[in-house]
């Protein structure tokens, strides 16, 4: 035997029911109007109080800090380095005759000293030259291998930017590679 209510039971659920619903959802209109509009300023600050904090970090000229004071950025030592043509083609010319001689090329002897002066700099830097070099030679090593399909790839097709792409990025190793590629790209990549 199913038990059905009747409408009498309804009705009394009904009138319990609904005021309490009413009840309810007029509390929570009136909650959600003194939030919103009689305290908003007082809830307005007490978020920004927890989200906005102003702190005085005294600075060093030339130093940036990020928000916990630890130093971003900071004043160093900068370092030029140019290239003399002269000295250049004084370089080219006893190369040549190095060559010719049957001598180690002084190009050999210039690539080191750039490794050289690269671990110097890292040193003084702060950094860690045993890394250095083994990034020197990764990079060169990479570039040799890599640098022809990379071209193909940025569809780089003029021989001088290949050259002076390879030799830029890869050092020795990428420039004898450039000059197995061809006689430009060999040239741009040992300037």
């Amino acid at each position: 035997m199913s038990y059905q209510p009747t409408n009498k039971m309804r009705f009394k659920l009904n009138l319990v029911v609904l005021p309490l619903f009413l009840a309810f959802t007029c509390w929570i209109l009136v909650s959600l109007f003194e939030t919103s509009i009689t305290d908003n300023l007082k809830y307005q600050t007490l978020a920004n109080d927890t989200q906005f904090k102003s702190k005085t970090v005294k600075a060093n000229r030339g130093s940036i800090y990020d928000s916990n004071g630890k130093i971003l950025a900071q004043s160093a030592t900068v370092y030029s380095i140019c290239v003399d043509p002269i000295v250049l083609s004084d370089q080219k010319k006893k190369e040549k005759k190095a060559e010719d001689n049957g001598d180690v090329p002084e190009k050999l002897e210039s690539e080191r000293m750039i490794d050289a002066a690269a671990t110097i700099l890292s040193e003084e830097l702060g950094g860690f030259p045993a890394i250095t070099m083994a990034t020197i030679m990764l990079t060169g090593l990479f570039g040799a291998v890599a640098a022809p399909g990379l071209l193909k790839v940025f569809r780089v097709k003029d021989p001088l930017c290949q050259g002076l792409a390879i030799g830029t990025s890869s050092h020795a190793a990428g420039t004898s590679r450039a000059v197995e590629m061809g006689e430009i790209q060999g040239a741009a990549s040992s300037l």
